[in-house]
This record gives C-alpha cells, structure tokens and sequence, in this order.
C-alpha cells in the first residue's frame, strides 16, 4: 500500500534534515541493511545524501538511485499499519472507514483509467499491485473490468474486502504464486518505489501478465523539478519509505530488463507543492508561488494535453491514426521537447507491453 503525496515524517518530527547523522545514531544495526543496486547488481555507489538517519545512494555503474543502509522489510511494513491507514491514506480520497467518493477516485486515477479504456473488451482480467483500499480497483470494475489486486497491508486489504468490496489477495506477489498468464492488465501506481526488490517484483509481473497484455506504472520522477528547488525537503525523498527513486533512462531500464516493451513513457506535469517535510519555510513557500502561476500558463495546458493524449494513444501507429500524427506534429516538435528539458513534473507513468 502506498498513498500518493505521503509523507513519512513532518516537518516538526524533531529532526534536522540538513545534517547528516550517521545511521547508528537512530537504528540499531539489526533493523537496518546494506543492499546492492536491484539493477546491475553493483555494490560501488556514491552517497547522495543522509536523511532521517538513512542514506541515499546513487549507483556508480547504472546510475539508479535507492536508500542504502535501509530498514529491513519487517522494520518497513510497521509503516504501514492501521493508524497510517486510516489517519493518512483514507484522507487523501476523502475517505473514512465506513464510506468513500467514487467521483473523487475517477478523477484521482482519470488517466490511468483512459489508458486502460483504449485496452478494454468485456471479461478481461486486472491485477492492481498494492491496491490499498482498492479504489482503483473499484473504478476499474465499474468500467467493466474483472478486477484483483495485492496487498501486503491487513488493515488496507480488510477495508478493500468489506468497505470497497473488491478481491484482493493479502501478501507479497511474489509470495501469493499467482497462475502464469492470468491477467490481461497490470497496474502499479505509486507502489514501484516503496518495493524492496522492484525487479523481483516485475519480473513476476510478466509471468502473470498474458503475451500482449499492458502494464502501466506510476512512480516519482527523481529528475523532477521540484526536487531541484526543494532540495532535501522533497518529501519524496524519504529513505524510510522510498526505497527507489527512478528517471527515465533507469526506469525505462528496469522494465526492459523484466522482459517487457516499453510503449510510452512520460514525465507528467502535474507538481504537489505541499508535499515536502519543511511546509513552512520560506523556499517551500516560493515554490508553492511558483506552481501556482504555472499551472495558469497556457504552455502548461498544451503539456498536459499533450502528455495525456500521447500516454493514451502510446503505441498507435501515425500512418493508420491521422489524429495521433496530427498532435505529434503540433505539439510535440513545437512544445514538448523544448520545455520538458528543464519543466519537469513530480511524476513518471510508464505503458508497457508483454510480446
């Protein structure tokens, strides 16, 4: 389970997070572990920067970027227990622990849901990787999707049973065994960079996934622009609970790598200003100044337009759809390359393809 805009610690946590403590200072050395880079294996890395007593490292080989020292994944899952559930996660959606909107989920995952409308025949099979309280599951179905999803939260997955009323297996992917080629669609919104082993994990995913079935991803953009002017008070950056933090090149890598296709892969435009652990400092509050007149640009409109309907249409041939060429050539050569180079959102979302 994973909740977008989350954030592990507040700004008034007690820590300092310009230092650099050491790790024994804050976790005993059972609760924590060095790990490998999940991609290449590498075990050469350069150190980023400590946070909440954790580092975060960047691999010298491949260039991926993850915490390491990290907690163990027992340490990990006591995030997420019930008081995360229901006092963090719930309240993103507008939701409490009897009812919820589902107006306010259509428009949370309004994307995702038009990527999976271009796929959709009746009877067709969805599996929803850390589907929380299934929500998304539940907007799917309504869709006329058969929906399932995984969880390894008890308190998300009985809320998703009794509350949503949707199938989700309780436990690990790759612990649950599911049959090979079971599922026509795979989503993981927001749940890649929370994995311990996000190869494992997809690597399994393409076993369950049908031969042509889609998978569509969501996770943070390491390059984005808010993590430039925000610094270390990104909330993303969070080693206590983002365990990966991918680009393009190393998340475009990571799905190759898992036997999968990559049709579409974007850096959306979308920023959350108030997501960062220092709210009320003054480079927090110029950056919420600046999303704000941005957002009532035109340029900003035209990409998100544009990354909506390319992301959507992902794969389409521009010979055989006169429309995909037409907003190709209108917005993508004129717009999109020349502002995406430094205008970059919080967000990267992936559709991918098992040949």
């Amino acid at each position: 389970m994973a909740r977008p805009g989350s954030s592990c610690l507040r700004e008034d946590s007690g820590e300092d997070i310009g230092r650099s403590p050491e790790v024994s200072e804050v976790y005993s050395r059972e609760k924590i572990e060095i790990v490998p880079c999940n991609l290449c294996q590498s075990e050469q890395w350069k150190t980023i920067l400590a946070k909440f007593g954790l580092s975060i490292v960047r691999c010298r080989r491949c260039g991926l970027v993850y915490a390491s020292p990290r907690l163990i994944e027992s340490e990990l899952r006591k995030r997420y227990g019930a008081a995360y559930f229901f006092g963090e996660y719930l309240p993103v959606f507008r939701a409490d622990a009897f009812s919820y909107s589902l107006d306010v989920i259509k428009d949370h995952y309004s994307l995702h849901l038009s990527i999976l409308g271009k796929y959709f025949l009746p009877g067709k099979r969805l599996l929803d990787i850390g589907c929380g309280a299934g929500f998304f599951l539940k907007a799917a179905e309504l869709a006329g999707w058969s929906v399932a999803g995984t969880e390894t939260s008890e308190a998300a997955s009985d809320y998703a049973r009794a509350v949503t009323k949707v199938k989700v297996f309780y436990g690990k992917l790759e612990e649950i065994r599911l049959a090979p080629e079971s599922f026509d669609a795979v989503t993981m919104l927001d749940i890649l960079e929370h994995l311990p082993d996000p190869m494992g994990t997809l690597k399994e995913v393409h076993r369950v996934l049908k031969k042509g079935g889609i998978l569509i991803v969501n996770t943070p953009d390491y390059q984005s622009l808010s993590r430039v002017f925000l610094g270390k008070g990104w909330a993303v950056l969070s080693p206590v609970e983002h365990l990966f933090y991918f680009n393009e090149k190393t998340l475009r890598r990571a799905l190759e790598q898992a036997g999968f296709r990559v049709i579409g892969l974007r850096n959306l435009l979308i920023f959350i200003p108030e997501y960062t652990h220092r709210r009320r400092s003054i480079r927090a509050s110029l950056w919420r100044s600046v999303i704000k007149r941005l957002e009532k640009t035109r340029l900003v409109e035209d990409i998100h337009r544009y990354e909506h309907f390319d992301l959507v249409f992902a794969g389409d041939d521009e010979a055989s759809n006169p429309l995909v060429a037409e907003i190709h050539h209108k917005l993508k050569k004129r717009i999109y390359r020349k502002a995406k180079a430094w205008l970059r959102g919080d967000h990267l979302v992936a559709v991918c393809q098992k040949d």
